[in-house]
């Protein structure tokens, strides 16, 4: 027993005791900003403003995240240093959030090359958007010759 609490007393490293800080940043990080990701990937269908709004969702988060760890440290009065505890947990955070746009940087408008590679109409594409307009302009056309015959 006695060796095992010298071992853990030679593990007693700074990174070790800030483990909870960094998990917090990398926890919050991906819940938060992964919901963020998949509304605005399918509102704005923008893989560069996609990534340009998370970035900026994701730095405001980690702020936010670090002055948060930042108190909570502080009111605990624990052995943590408040100041790194709050700067583990925002890096963290930063890094979880380029993890998580990187993809939107990388793959620029892959899907919007799909869609027109297929040679398929989508409702989202503007050339279905175009021949929607042209179909339905023609059928009003139509029924106002058909009425005005009919008058």
């Amino acid at each position: 027993m006695a060796k095992a609490v010298v071992y853990i007393d030679m593990i007693d490293e700074e990174r070790l005791r800030y483990v909870g800080s960094m998990v917090l940043g990398l926890n919050d990080a991906l819940v938060e900003l992964t919901g963020a990701l998949a509304g605005l990937t399918l509102a704005l269908q923008n893989t560069r403003l996609v990534a340009m709004t998370g970035l900026i969702t994701g730095v405001a988060g980690s702020l936010s995240m670090a002055a948060s760890e930042y108190l909570s440290t502080k009111s605990e009065g624990g052995v943590k240093e408040p100041f790194r505890a709050s700067v583990y947990t925002g890096f963290a955070y930063v890094l979880t959030v380029i993890f998580l746009i990187l993809p939107y940087l990388l793959l620029i408008d892959l899907y919007s090359k799909a869609v027109s590679r297929d040679g398929v109409d989508k409702p989202w594409s503007s050339s279905f958007n175009i021949r929607y307009r042209i179909y339905y302009q023609d059928i009003f056309e139509h029924r106002n010759i058909n009425y005005k015959i009919l008058s």
